[in-house]
């Protein structure tokens, strides 16, 4: 009797589009919701693959039932999928993309590449190599995939060389690096990002999601920047600068990084010594409080448009940043109008003290 009970093969033969950047099925009406969509039977596990050349195939017996849920942007899909039933997964991806999965404790009993991994470890695979995976029953997968371009970028940006062949490896951080990385990548899922909604954002979190990914991958010494004083506060001051020219798309760490010809580390320790934030933190609080400035001088304009400026799309984290950094909701500094009103702290020139006694 054959084991395999359904063999699942991608619709029209051989290959099949699965998510793309919008979290929508070609051809399909169905988007991938924030929260997880119900899946009822395994072949739907499909849309996570891209440009796929493959199958799936069912090896135990009773029902499916599942969710999957996915985000997008920055280059960098991520997905959680569980499974009531044990799936084997095999074939290839399209060229030209990078996977990296983490493997959880409700995954620990899964085959990659027949090799059975134990939970905290970190898999690379690279396009030229195929797939064969085994997940067992009631199992979670959790991962993300990315352009070869983009994760030897991201690696350059780390480690300030550059990285050899992808092919096939695993890594074992340390559990604070591996902990930080799934709730980093289960926080980007959760937030169900898209491409027609907030995709400056949620192409910022892709790239901090790549970030951490290779972090954990190639971890480095916590030592000061190898740079001078002078070099340092240049490069905080170069940063600054390109931040606040692009405060309406906001630019990702690597991308900061890359233009300035350092290393994400180095961009760090430089941002901790001279304003200490991080420079991400700090170039949220330069968003922040153009925003704030922007309410004052806009007062007719509501806070959604004026978020929206810089790049804040989606208005309810906006709105809680905006209370932690400034003890108000936007929509408190807008109806008392704004920052520079005399009521917020603005001294009248009538006010001022008289030079000539």
């Amino acid at each position: 009797m054959n084991d395999y009970l359904e063999v699942a093969k991608p619709p029209g033969g051989s290959s099949s589009r699965g998510c793309v950047m919008t979290g929508a099925l070609p051809g399909s009406r169905t988007r991938l919701s924030p929260l997880g969509r119900r899946l009822t039977r395994f072949e739907q596990l499909l849309q996570v693959f891209e440009h796929w050349d493959g199958t799936l195939e069912q090896l135990t017996l009773g029902a499916f039932d599942g969710t999957l849920a996915a985000a997008a942007g920055g280059g960098v899909r991520a997905f959680r999928a569980a499974s009531s039933q044990a799936i084997r997964v095999r074939g290839r991806d399209g060229p030209g993309v990078v996977t990296i999965s983490l493997v959880l404790p409700e995954s620990s009993g899964s085959l990659w590449q027949h090799r059975r991994l134990d939970p905290g470890h970190v898999v690379v695979r690279g396009s030229d190599v195929g797939v064969d995976h085994h997940a067992t029953r009631r199992s979670v997968q959790l991962y993300m995939v990315v352009g070869e371009e983009d994760f030897r970028a991201a690696a350059r940006a780390v480690t300030g060389s550059e990285p050899g062949s992808v092919g096939w490896y695993t890594a074992r951080p340390s559990p604070t690096t591996f902990d930080g990385l799934e709730a980093r990548l289960c926080r980007y899922i959760r937030s169900g990002s898209n491409s027609t909604h907030g995709s400056d954002a949620a192409g910022i979190r892709g790239q901090e999601c790549l970030l951490a990914a290779v972090e954990a991958l190639f971890p480095t010494t916590t030592r000061r920047a190898d740079l001078t004083l002078a070099a340092r506060a240049a490069v905080a001051r170069r940063a600054e600068e390109m931040m606040r020219a692009n405060f309406g798309v906001p630019l990702g760490e690597v991308a900061i990084a890359a233009e300035l010809g350092v290393s994400t580390r180095t961009l760090r320790l430089t941002f901790r010594e001279r304003f200490g934030l991080g420079p991400m933190a700090y170039y949220q609080s330069l968003r922040l409080n153009a925003v704030r400035t922007a309410l004052g001088d806009s007062p007719g304009a509501g806070v959604g448009a004026v978020a929206r400026r810089f790049g804040f799309c989606q208005l309810g984290q906006f709105a809680g940043r905006y209370r932690r950094l400034f003890g108000e909701l936007p929509s408190v500094t807008l109806q008392s109008g704004g920052p520079n009103t005399p009521s917020m702290g603005r001294i009248n020139p009538r006010d001022r003290p008289s030079t000539s006694e």
